[in-house]
């Protein structure tokens, strides 16, 4: 699966999922390493993603 999402280019990210996006509170794992935006939307392919079930992805700005 290929997930894209708008950035601030310099700024760092980080996808993040869970498969229990009911529970409270939510735990998410970080799917991705650190990703630096080099434009105004950043892409990633997830690996592996229907290994992962069902579930809720969502990308995490990584403040330094």
């Amino acid at each position: 699966a290929w997930i894209m999402w708008d950035s601030v280019t310099g700024k760092t990210y980080q996808v993040e999922f869970t498969d229990r996006p009911e529970a409270d509170p939510i735990c998410y794992t970080n799917v991705s390493d650190v990703i630096t935006a080099t434009s105004d939307v950043t892409g990633m392919t997830i690996t592996n993603g229907l290994l992962r079930g069902t579930g809720k992805y969502r990308v995490r700005l990584v403040e330094p």
